[in-house]
This record gives structure tokens, sequence and C-alpha cells, in this order.
């Protein structure tokens, strides 16, 4: 329950108006939440590939709670029987990138991944694991609130970016957003 009204409390701020937009180094901010989880990785024998991060026009609290639930859910989605593997890095944005209404060229955005070698999902599910208080795995086997991706999602429209999930059941899962350069 006390994860729970943290989790809502977290979504909520993503709400608020308060928004101070500022140019930061995005891997900077993915090295501090690695930082925190280090001991985390260790225990999952983890092997992390950070490539090279760019500035972007960010929120950085934001950021830094968008990289902490895609971290923490690599590590807590990593299967028991291989090490986890964590790749974090820029992708390159090829012309005029479309989803949807969603258009990105490499001019105005920077396209992000965070990809790993889990549990993965079904990918005809990808855009469910985005809404609150939806989860695709018994709740008896992994903890949660459902609330995690919800908030990724939020966080990064709030910075007029957009994001999308794929993944394969027991082939890992890759999260891809645009932020704004």
């Amino acid at each position: 329950m006390q994860q729970l009204l943290i989790d809502l409390v977290n979504y909520s701020r993503t709400m608020q108006n308060d928004r101070s937009l500022v140019r930061a180094d995005v891997g900077k901010i993915v090295q501090e939440v690695l930082q925190r989880y280090q001991p985390q990785l260790d225990e999952k024998k983890a092997v992390v590939h950070l490539g090279i991060l760019p500035e972007a026009t960010i929120i950085p609290f934001q950021l830094d709670q968008l990289f902490d639930h895609l971290i923490s859910n690599a590590i807590k989605f990593a299967r028991k029987d291989i090490p986890l593997e964590l790749t974090i890095r820029e992708l390159p944005i090829e012309g005029t990138e479309e989803h949807g209404d969603f258009m990105a060229d490499e001019k105005t955005y920077v396209k992000i991944e965070v990809s790993d070698n889990g549990i993965g999902f079904q990918q005809e599910f990808a855009e469910r694991i985005f809404h609150l208080f939806r989860r695709l795995e018994r709740a008896q086997d992994y903890r949660g609130t459902g609330i995690g991706l919800a908030i990724c999602r939020k966080i990064i429209e709030n910075h007029q970016g957009y994001m999308y999930a794929e993944g394969k059941y027991l082939g890992g899962a890759n999260f891809v957003f645009y932020l704004k350069k």
C-alpha cells in the first residue's frame, strides 16, 4: 500500500504545470541512477552497455524518474537463468520518423533506447503496459503497482516527445523515446 501511495504521488507530480525545462546531459542523469542501483545490478551479475548520451531540453527530476523506472524494471524482470544485460544508448533518427500523429526528425529530436534481455512481453501488449494499473504478469510473481510505465509515458509527453515499447516473451524488452534537442 505504501508503494502504491508513493507511485500515485509521483504520477500526480508529472501532471503539475511547474515544469522548468533546462538543457542538461542525459548521460549524467543515467549514470546517477545506475549508481543508485549498483548493488542490485551486481546481484544480477548485470552487464551494462552505456552509450554516449546527448544533451537535451528536459525536466531533470522527471528524467531521473523515467530512468529509475526503466532500470528498476529491467532488474525486476531479469531472467533467473542468465545475467542481466542492459543497454542504454542514443539511436540515429532516419529522416523523419512517424508514430501516429507524432513526427520526429534529427534536427529537432534525439532518440534514446533502453533495452534488456529479461522476460520481455508479447508485442500485442506493447501499448497496454503504459496504462495505469495494467500489469501483464501475475502479481504474486513480481512486485509492483502498475504505475511505473504510465509515469514514464507521461514524462515523455511532458517533454513533447513520444515513447513506445517492443518486446518478445522471454526475449527482452526495448523502450524507445524521443526528446527535444
